[in-house]
Order: C-alpha cells, then structure tokens, then sequence
C-alpha cells in the first residue's frame, strides 16, 4: 500500500499516494474511510502448520510501522472530520481444529498470536482517534 503494489494502476505509483490524492480533494467533505491491511504480513509466518513466533514479532513491529505511516498520511489528507473505521481479523486457522490433534494444537496457538495482532492494530487505531471493531 505504502511503496506500491502488485498492480500497475495507482497514478501516484502507489494506494497511499492514491488515496492521500483522493483525500485530500475531497476533503471539505464529511468522509468515512475503512482500513483493513496488515495481516498479510503476519501470514508469512505461518507454513505448513508451523507459526514462526521470531517472524510473528518481527512482523507485527513492521505492521504497526506501516500502519502509523498509513493513517498519519491518511488523516493528514482527509482532514480533522474524517472519520477512520478499521477491522480487525478473524483467525482462518481455526478449522484446523477439526483435522487432527496437531491440528487443534495448531488452532490453539493462532488463536493467542490472532489475539496479539488485533490488541496491536487495535492500540495503533486508537492512538490515531481511528475506531477498531
């Protein structure tokens, strides 16, 4: 979002760029802005039924990083009155439940380091006046 993406699309080079643009023209508007971003970067700590809790922590720094980059830009372009909605994450592990022991333990385990990242995110959001839910 920040540096650019997978597509060839943004005008400015990247979705931040984009939307400070869009933001930032529309800012005498009342707006609403939803984020959902950073777990992607936490997934790629999780292979084959392993969680790398190294990865986990150093993932979640960069996360929490990238999102105050994300919404100062945000909040900057947008103005005092836009409102920022962010969610939080569902743990898509939990299935594994129903697999086998190991699975179980597995679900077990993501659902402590899911909890982590949404406390993270969460005092992000509300460190920059965004509700989380």
């Amino acid at each position: 979002m920040i540096n650019g993406g997978v597509c060839d699309i943004y005008t400015s080079g990247s979705q931040l760029g984009d939307a400070e643009a869009f933001l930032t023209a529309n800012a005498s508007k009342n707006g609403l802005v939803t984020i959902d971003i950073g777990v992607n970067d936490v997934l790629l700590c999780v292979s084959g039924g392993t969680i790398n809790a190294t990865c986990i922590v150093q993932q979640e720094a960069q996360v929490t990083s990238n999102l105050q980059t994300i919404l100062t830009a945000v909040r900057n372009a947008g103005g005092a009155n836009l409102r920022i909605v962010a969610m939080n994450y569902y743990d898509p592990f939990l299935a594994e439940w129903l697999t086998s022991t190991s699975g179980q333990l597995e679900a077990l385990v993501t659902v402590v380091a899911l909890q982590q990242f949404n406390a993270t995110e969460a005092g992000v959001y509300l460190l920059n006046g965004s509700f989380s839910g």
